[in-house]
């Protein structure tokens, strides 16, 4: 029986799911899951959106704001978790590795611009 050669190449074709989104991230909360994975959420922080906004009206255009609901300064930070990631340590591992080279990455893109300004 002749051996099996093996391909010399693998070609991926890429398939987006309809519900992929670019989400923003300005952190991250997470740790071990049951079951020995990685659990990770991905957030954002702002301002919460007010209920309602109220502008005057001035010669029938729009006018500044006079009220809002509730007021920005209120003293609270909305965190909103846009997404998670459940994470076998294998996977986590090359995310970390990935990662790192990207940051790496950056770091000469940043270091050759700092460069052209001096």
């Amino acid at each position: 029986m002749a051996p099996k050669t093996k391909p010399a190449e693998l070609t991926f074709e890429f398939e987006w799911d309809p519900n992929y989104r670019l989400m923003p991230c300005t952190g991250i909360w997470g740790g071990i899951a049951p079951g020995g994975h990685v659990k990770i959420d991905f957030f954002v922080d702002g301002w919460p959106v007010p209920g309602s906004i109220t502008h005057s009206i001035v010669d029938g255009r729009l006018g500044p704001e006079t009220s809002r609901n509730p007021a920005i300064n209120s003293g609270k930070v909305q965190r909103t978790v846009v997404g998670g990631l459940l994470l076998d340590k294998a996977t986590a591992k090359l995310i970390l590795r990935f990662l790192e080279a990207k940051i790496s990455e950056l770091d000469t893109i940043e270091g050759k611009s700092q460069e052209v300004k001096e």
